[in-house]
């Protein structure tokens, strides 16, 4: 199984400057903590680097052909949305319909504070289930759902899982209500974190 996490910029679509002047520019780019998070949380639950690829879209502003490329490529079986901003929601909805297009199998998940809305994205988008709350030990747990299950929906199996909103087979929104936290010190961000602009992306 291989998963892609990806940030989402937080500009609507139409002001989106064009590919990689974020990166470029004086401002500084806020270190990404909630995907560090999620990888030292699966590192520690035996992910290893060729498991998992980072596309920090949100710093690198990449073009639409450039994105359905990465995807063509890699074709991931899960990935991880962060949405930091509720104004990221034009954003995900793009990208989750572009990933979706390429990677029709793959388990598209949600997590950040959009999640908050998750029965509007869940419902609009081609976003698969929404990660609500503290997300590493909710994250892990989804990936071992996917390994058994890979995008279909058993509400049982997910309803096992804390953390998590999705819709049932009637259409019905269902949170699992929030899940457990990992103590601050299980959690050093940092090492070992590398991005689709320091290696080669894809299975090995």
């Amino acid at each position: 199984m291989y998963i892609v996490l990806c940030t989402a910029p937080t500009e609507p679509v139409h002001i989106v400057p064009p590919p990689n002047v974020r990166a470029m520019g004086e401002l500084p780019v806020l270190p990404k903590y909630a995907i560090v998070s999620l990888v030292k949380w699966m590192e520690k639950n035996g992910y290893t680097a060729e498991d998992y690829d980072f596309y920090d879209i949100d710093m690198l502003l990449p073009s639409q052909e450039e994105i359905l490329e990465y995807f063509r490529r890699t074709k991931p079986d899960v990935v991880g949305l962060s949405a930091v901003t509720s104004g990221t929601y034009s954003q995900i909805k793009r990208l989750a319909r572009t990933i979706r297009s390429v990677c029709p199998d793959a388990l598209i998940v949600l997590g950040g504070n959009l999640s908050a809305s998750a029965n509007v994205v869940l419902r609009k988008t081609d976003v698969d289930v929404c990660v609500v709350g503290d997300g590493e030990v909710a994250w892990v747990n989804l990936l071992g759902y996917a390994k058994q299950h890979g995008r279909k929906t058993v509400a049982d199996a997910l309803s096992a899982i804390k953390g998590l909103s999705f819709l049932n087979a009637a259409g019905d929104l269902l949170f699992t209500g929030y899940g457990e936290k990992v103590p601050p010190s299980d959690l050093s961000p940092g090492a070992g974190l590398r991005t689709a602009q320091e290696r080669p992306a894809g299975p090995a």
